[in-house]
């Protein structure tokens, strides 16, 4: 310190005053601990000049001293939070003492102070104008953060909030990640308009590594150097922060841009966020709040260590802030954060062990390691940590720096014991009580300090004896002392286990059910003054809401508490050393989820309980206004003045506007039916020697009595209503395609009623024995394959030869017979009409979750895996078509939804065995799909067409295999458009089909946005199905182009087409797009004549074998063939083409044999089958290519030289009603109208069907002055005027 001191000293501008100018700014925030030095140092002349950042420090009271942080009493109001805990459940007061003022919250930990550079507070009296010390968020200052962003951070903090958010804030739970908190300490930065940021972040949306190339070359012409800011913020905290799996791209994508200022801001942007999330509260109690905090650990290790760049101590200082979480409890979110930063390390040369800063961090997690009541997470996120670094943790000497640090006793999260651990409340002096009054905290007194032991009594009867209500199953394989050790230790494990969640899960759930029932409760009961009934429906709505959301919250957090906290505690007691790891381990799971329904109900009937008490004081107001309107002796109705004259009385519909008097009585009955909602209570274990839940249910397709209590384990059902399926047909099939392919032909005979698989029965006790095996998996599921029961189970079902290759078909379709039976069993109606019933899915989740495990086997071949995996397809679409046959329009889709949605799903997860990538398995999908399409299963579509564009399907068709899964896709939506056709094409469009048809344009959006290359490939298959009077779709399929042609645009002045590269490349096209007209006997005819041109009344042959029969006519709605009209007319245009490459092209067009063929038939041609040839024409209309010029050139000739007006009009009305609709419109046809109009070689204008009336005169000229270029609209004639009518 003095060889700093002293250089300062010599006069300001020489050398050593900078030599130590410089020095004093490398420690300057530790200057705090030194208040001796700082007195010498303000003794030194020009320093306040050099350095006026630190003239605080220098000119205050220095003689006190300096508060570090760590010797001042703590103000946590944990202690009480704690007290109110141990309370109870259901007689607590959730949520932390009195929140008084703002000093009622800790004050920033150390940890903020140190590990994120920011400074304590400076000693001395606060600055004029401040009657207080500002709190701790506040006075957030360090290096590298501008004034907003510290102003932001103090708005996060809430004036000093800092560690609220562990009584108030909402639990993670059962919700995504929330990036509220990084959103609101963003940055300040200059915004860019809407459009630019729209378009930065559609391309940061469909970003891939296909179009890295184009996406950065955007992101470099969009984003200046004025807006690194701004992208920097959004892509760390809209992007990186929630997006981990997509780190990679965009550091790609950084790359390829190659700024180095936009990598700093960047980097700069991404230590800002983290300080954000340490200084939050939230880390400690929000699971949401840790998971951001890991994302951007593992974001800012791949920007820095694996980039060998390091973190500098001056920006993070990583080992410092492992100290100081150690010290606050709040290692659960930044010891996996540190992790995940250092991750990269393993592959570098440089930052990999023995590099001393990172053998330092791993030096120091080994020490917290070997601390006594650690918790299990955090010790497996360090040894996750060291096996990824592949460095061995005893190979690894523990440092010694935890002797020096006190951690917190009170609430910590990251050690076990400390959970119960009850400090004493100190006594505070007079000077002192009165310091925490002026700093906001108010002392407890001493009504408080007897609620709070009147509540801690009240814990026995808020929690009951736990004794005697909880139940351990015997295991053959375990102990009977260790199963006695478990139900002595369950009962603390599971008390525990509700102590740790209850306080953030009942006040979140209270919360949201408090606030929503004080809304609709003081809406209906505006005119009501009676205040009982109001109280009434109060608290049947409220206990409803409140125990309902506190129960979905509660159970998967309870169940993995429960779970940690019962291995802890046999491992503390050793009851389990003398039992197998897989045994106790599966007795600790089975013994937890047979108990989980009893924690729950605890925690229920707490928010119930809490949540009444808070609508009551909720409701107060509305008490003492009825009191008042009571007293007051007014013969007048009573009305709430404060509800009625609101803006939402007057903005509901009038049917749920309040109304005076008493509230109908069926509006009443919805908050009596609060009381009434069916609960799926837990009941006790079937008697031993009982059959199975599933061997219980009737034969399928046999009347069926309500379902027992236990119809399937956890989950039972209410009574059903009507008859379950009946049983589907069954047929053998040898492979997986040709199954599903079969199952339809077969189907379609209808076999009889209670048909069996080849003619026969099954055998006696097939199905109890199937059954019986089905239970026995609905058990185990959720255990981990490696699991000792699981593991047992598969053994047991391949020792019952059920899987053997002749009994696999019985086995999985009794399988989905009981799975759907279950299923629509459960079905409980619902209270409207317009909402549908609900369905238990267990059982068809069990079946999905059952057939991936045994198409996952290792041990078995893959031919007889994927053979297996076909068949389950086949049970399941088999099963469908058979109950569409018997119930007609009583079908219910949903279970055969859910189980092929359920099937796509779990095998679309990476597997080395087998997953969906595989072609066959994407083949069997497709011919399931196939099977079920709408013309054979009309009350599938909707779950049909959701299934086909499902993100597990469809993306992999369109991807993987090179292609191969094009023709498969195109036959599922060949077969949608087939569905959709009778429909379209009579304009008969109820809601439904409505309904369908939007949601089939959308999929061809999709397609057309992402996939343009299969729309040009197939757009003759789609244009032979889709209506004449279906135009913007069929626009939507001829507007596709392939992705890396660039159009050029339509409307350039004096564009020449015929000069553009691309009209001699061939388009793409399916091979066998003109196959109905290759197999025709016509084709002969017709090359006959392209070769000689000799042929008598050739145009009436063609036309003679273009008509349908009059019963197929009937069928499709015209009397002509409309695919082999199109595959004619694209043959010959390919003939013509291919025969004018030979020669000059622009010569020969006119006078070859093609367009003669052409113009015979165009004259030929009634006015029925002229526009349909005139719209095969049309369809070739697309993007730049060949047969685009070829065919304009052939519409304009056909136009020019039509010896008839009505050609030409026709003409006209095919191309103006497909650019009359809404966009897109496809290039060819907006070139080739431009043309028409334009050139003065076709007089257009001068014909009279332009003018037939001033509707269609008004038409023409609005479409052609939004197609010509401006300085071309000079020529389109004006419309004459609409006669007044």
């Amino acid at each position: 310190l003095c060889c700093v001191g002293a250089p300062k000293k010599k006069p300001q501008g020489s050398k050593m005053f900078a030599f130590g100018s410089d020095a004093l700014e490398q420690f300057k925030r530790r200057l705090t601990e030194w208040p001796q030095y700082c007195q010498h140092l303000a003794q030194i002349p020009n320093l306040a000049q050099a350095h006026p950042d630190l003239l605080h420090l220098f000119s205050k009271g220095n003689d006190q001293t300096v508060a570090l942080g760590r010797s001042e009493p703590s103000m946590n109001t944990a202690a009480n939070a704690d007290a109110q805990l141990a309370a109870g459940v259901a007689g607590m007061r959730i949520g932390g003492g009195d929140s008084g003022g703002e000093g009622n919250h800790p004050p920033l930990p150390r940890s903020l102070s140190s590990a994120m550079n920011l400074p304590p507070q400076p000693p001395g009296p606060p600055p004029a104008g401040e009657s207080a010390p500002a709190p701790a968020a506040s006075r957030l200052t360090t290096r590298g953060m501008s004034t907003p962003e510290i102003g932001q951070i103090a708005r996060v903090s809430s004036g000093g909030q800092i560690a609220a958010a562990a009584s108030g804030a909402p639990s993670g739970f059962a919700t995504s990640l929330n990036i509220d908190t990084l959103v609101a300490a963003s940055a300040e930065a200059k915004q860019p308009d809407a459009a630019t940021a729209d378009k930065v972040h559609f391309l940061v949306n469909n970003l891939s590594a296909e179009n890295m190339e184009e996406k950065a070359a955007e992101v470099k012409s969009k984003v200046s150097a004025d807006l690194y800011e701004w992208f920097a913020g959004y892509l760390v905290v809209k992007r990186a922060s929630i997006e981990p799996n997509y780190h990679a791209l965009y550091l790609e994508l950084l790359e390829k841009v190659g700024d180095k200022n936009l990598y700093a801001a960047i980097l700069q942007a991404t230590y800002r966020n983290i300080k954000v999330l340490l200084s939050s509260g939230k880390v400690k109690t929000n699971s949401g709040e840790r998971s951001l905090l890991k994302n951007l650990g593992s974001w800012l290790g791949q920007l820095t260590i694996s980039k060998r760049k390091p973190v500098l101590q001056r920006d993070l200082d990583l080992k410092e802030l492992i100290l100081e979480s150690y010290e606050s409890g709040r290692m659960i979110g930044v010891v996996p954060f540190v992790a995940k930063v250092l991750e990269p390390a393993k592959d570098n040369m440089i930052f990999k062990p023995p590099n001393p800063w990172t053998v330092a961090i791993l030096s120091l997690l080994c020490e917290i390691y070997n601390e006594r009541d650690l918790k299990l997470n955090l010790k497996f996120e360090m040894e996750r940590l060291f096996k990824h670094l592949d460095v061995n943790m005893k190979d690894i000497e523990p440092s010694m720096l935890l002797a020096s640090r006190m951690r917190e006793r009170q609430n910590n999260p990251d050690f076990v014991a400390d959970k119960n651990f009850a400090a004493p409340v100190p006594l505070q002096s007079a000077a002192s009580e009165g310091s925490l009054q002026q700093h906001g905290v108010v002392g407890r007194s001493m009504d408080e300090e007897e609620k709070t032991r009147l509540q801690t009594q009240s814990l026995e009867g808020a929690l009951p004896n736990m004794q005697a209500h909880v139940r351990v199953a015997a295991a053959p394989n375990l102990p009977e002392s260790t199963r006695a050790a478990l139900l002595r230790l369950l009962p603390v494990a599971l008390t525990q286990g509700i102590r740790e969640i209850v306080a953030p899960v009942v006040e979140r759930s209270v919360t949201i059910a408090c606030k929503t029932s004080q809304e609709l409760v003081r809406k209906d009961f505006a005119t009501e003054a009676d205040i009982n009934r109001v109280r009434k429906a109060a608290h049947l709505m409220v206990s409803s809401l409140a125990g309902s959301l506190a129960l979905v919250t509660c159970r998967e957090p309870l169940k993995a508490s429960v779970a940690n906290q019962l291995r802890a505690l046999l491992q503390q007691s050793g009851a389990g050393a003398g039992s197998e790891a897989s045994a106790l381990e599966a007795a600790v799971q089975s013994a937890t989820v047979d108990n989980l329904e009893l924690g729950c109900a605890l925690i229920e009937k707490a928010a119930s309980e809490k949540a009444i008490r808070d609508i009551d004081e909720s409701l107060a107001a509305a008490v003492i206004v009825r009191q008042k309107h009571r007293e007051s002796g007014i013969n007048q109705p009573f009305f709430d003045a404060a509800i009625m004259q609101g803006r939402y009385p007057a903005a509901l519909p009038e049917s749920l506007r309040p109304r005076p008097g008493q509230l109908p009585t069926a509006a009443l009955r919805i908050y009596d039916d609060f009381a009434q909602l069916p609960r799926a209570p837990s009941g006790p274990p079937p008697p031993s020697g009982a059959p199975p839940a599933f061997a219980r249910q009737p034969p399928f397709g046999q009347p069926q009595p309500p379902p027992p209590p236990v119809a399937y384990p956890g989950m039972p059902p209410p009574p059903p209503p009507g008859a379950p399926p009946p049983l589907p047909p069954d047929v053998p099939s040898e492979g997986v395609a040709d199954g599903a392919q079969d199952a339809g032909k077969d189907s379609a005979k209808g076999p009889p009623s209670g048909a069996h698989p080849h003619g026969q029965p099954d055998p006696a006790g097939l199905r109890e024995k199937v059954a019986a095996h089905f239970d026995e998996w609905a058990r185990v599921q959720d255990l981990p394959v490696t699991d000792a029961a699981n593991v047992a189970f598969m053994q047991r079902l391949v020792e019952s030869r059920l899987l053997a290759e002749d009994t696999q078909e019985r086995f999985l379709r009794i399988l989905v017979e009981l799975a759907v039976t279950h299923c629509l069993g459960s079905e409980v109606p619902s209270a409207t009409p317009q909402a549908s019933s609900q369905l238990s899915f267990a059982a068809i989740d069990a079946y999905v979750r059952l057939v991936t495990r045994l198409v996952r086997r290792q041990e078995e071949p893959l031919a007889s895996r994927l053979a297996f995996f076909g068949r389950a397809l086949v049970a399941v679409v088999r099963t469908a078509m058979r109950d569409t046959d018997e119930r007609n329009v009583a079908f219910n889709a949903r279970p055969y939804f859910r189980a092929l949605a359920g099937l796509l799903n779990e095998m679309h997860a990476p597997d080395n065995a087998l997953d969906s990538s595989h072609p066959q398995v994407l083949a069997a999908f497709a011919s399931a799909f196939l099977a079920l399409q709408p013309l054979r299963v009309p009350g599938f579509a909707f779950a049909w067409l959701e299934l086909v564009s499902h993100r597990c399907f469809m993306p992999r068709l369109l991807i993987d295999h090179e292609q191969k899964g094009w023709p498969l896709l195109q036959r599922l939506l060949t077969a949608i458009l087939r569905f959709m056709e009778p429909h379209l094409r009579t304009a008969d469009l109820s809601e439904p089909i409505k309904l369908l048809y939007k949601g089939m344009l959308r999929m061809f959006l999709v397609l057309l946005h992402d996939f343009p290359e299969f729309l040009c490939n197939h757009h003759v298959n789609f244009c032979d199905i889709i209506p004449p009077n279906c135009i913007q779709l069929r626009n939507l399929v001829l507007s596709a182009y392939p992705r890396n042609m660039r159009l050029p645009d339509p409307f350039t002045p004096n564009l020449k087409v015929d000069l553009l590269p691309e009209t001699q490349q061939a388009p793409r096209i399916n091979a066998d797009a003109d196959h109905a007209f290759r197999s025709s006997p016509m084709r002969e005819e017709v090359d006959a004549f392209l070769t000689t041109r000799k042929s008598e009344n050739l145009s009436q042959q063609l036309i003679h074998r273009l008509m349908l029969s009059p019963s197929a006519a009937l069928a499709a709605g015209t009397k002509y063939n409309v695919p082999l009209i199109n595959a004619f007319v694209l043959y010959v245009g390919v003939q013509a083409i291919q025969a004018n490459r030979s020669k000059d092209a622009s010569s020969g067009i006119a006078q070859s044999a093609p367009m003669e063929l052409f113009s015979q038939l165009i004259e030929s041609l009634d006015m029925e089958g002229r526009y349909l040839f005139v719209n095969a024409i049309a369809n070739q209309l697309r993007y730049p290519n060949c047969h685009t010029h070829y065919f304009s050139c052939v519409i304009l000739f056909l136009f020019s030289e039509a010896k008839f007006a009505i050609i030409q009009e026709q003409i006209t009305r095919v191309l103006l009603e497909r650019l009359i609709v809404n966009r897109p419109h496809p290039w060819g046809l907006l070139i080739t109208f431009i043309e028409l109009i334009k050139n003065p070689r076709y007089n257009f204008w001068g014909h009279a069907f332009t003018k037939c009336s001033p509707e269609i005169e008004r038409l023409f000229e609005s479409v052609a002055r939004s197609c010509l270029p401006q300085q071309d609209k000079e020529g389109v004639p004006k419309p004459s005027p609409v006669p007044a009518s």
